[in-house]
């Protein structure tokens, strides 16, 4: 597989409309990877770069009413630009205000990925399920929505992201992420769990707020087939968490301890570093 090489080859853009808190890391670590990375925060200023694009993220972590409706306008666009768009629910699982932006635009729009942790995921997961379940009492058998303790942005992880995720994929009928201490990944054919990363990666502010444009640099990158979908994130994914490996080893060499400050320039440097060959060891 070549997906770090090929994403670089290609400096694919990929427009970001995120919270205020991580938009100066977000880029940042979008460079380091080889991606060019745009914010912007209006429709008039996307109908402009849109076209040019490979991948949108659509992160609601900062939400008011009208970003809410930029997004709408927002997607509606990529989707008749056929740019791929990559949906970060933050915090969807915090109340219902944030959690109905999300499901409008799972259920109204043609996403391509979503990644979110495994409370924001079991969150919708949930939504839907009950939706589905009280439309028909048969149509949702066999599919039971995880419950995942939540506090704020924060998960506290889930014993089967593997399966939370799929029954997201198969409800959504997306390729859906849940990370936590163990990342899942469906598209609802297959599905696959690994245990990578380090545990400062939760002390940085912007590491899943990042991982969304990550995903669609290298999903923006390939070809957009279900199979190519899956794969492309999947390995990101894994160079994701790898990289955070890479930045606590690095560390551990330079100053003999792991603090979150030097752990996010190391982490930054490990974006930039990371070769193929990292994640096919």
């Amino acid at each position: 597989m070549s997906y770090i090489k090929l994403l670089r080859e290609q400096n694919p853009l990929v427009i970001c409309l995120t919270n205020d808190v991580v938009k100066n890391f977000t880029a940042n670590g979008l460079l380091a990877v080889g991606a060019s990375p745009a914010m912007s925060s209006c429709i008039e200023d996307l109908e402009d770069l849109l076209p040019y694009a490979k991948a949108l993220l659509v992160n609601i972590g900062t939400v008011n009413p009208e970003l809410a409706a930029f997004y709408k306008k927002a997607v509606a666009l990529a989707n008749k630009l056929n740019v791929p768009v990559v949906l970060d629910p933050v915090a969807c699982s915090a109340g219902a205000f944030r959690k109905q932006i999300a499901m409008d635009l799972l259920e109204q729009h043609t996403i391509i990925l979503l990644r979110g942790n495994a409370g924001e995921i079991a969150a919708l997961v949930s939504e839907k399920f009950s939706k589905l379940k009280t439309d028909n009492p048969a149509t949702g058998d066999g599919l039971e929505a995880q419950m995942v303790a939540t506090k704020g942005v924060d998960s506290e992880g889930v014993a089967n992201p593997g399966k939370l995720a799929e029954q997201c994929a198969k409800l959504f009928g997306v390729t859906s992420i849940a990370t936590g201490p163990v990342d899942g990944i469906s598209n609802g054919n297959r599905t696959v769990e690994f245990e990578h990363g380090s545990s400062m990666m939760p002390l940085i502010v912007g590491t899943g707020c990042l991982l969304g444009g990550f995903l669609g640099a290298f999903i923006g990158s390939t070809q957009l087939q279900d199979d190519e979908i899956f794969n492309s994130a999947l390995w990101g994914l894994k160079a994701y968490s790898i990289a955070g490996e890479m930045a606590e080893t690095e560390c551990q060499h330079l100053y003999n301890k792991v603090e979150p400050g030097s752990f996010q320039i190391e982490f930054l440097n490990a974006l930039y570093r990371i070769q193929d060959s990292d994640v096919e060891a």
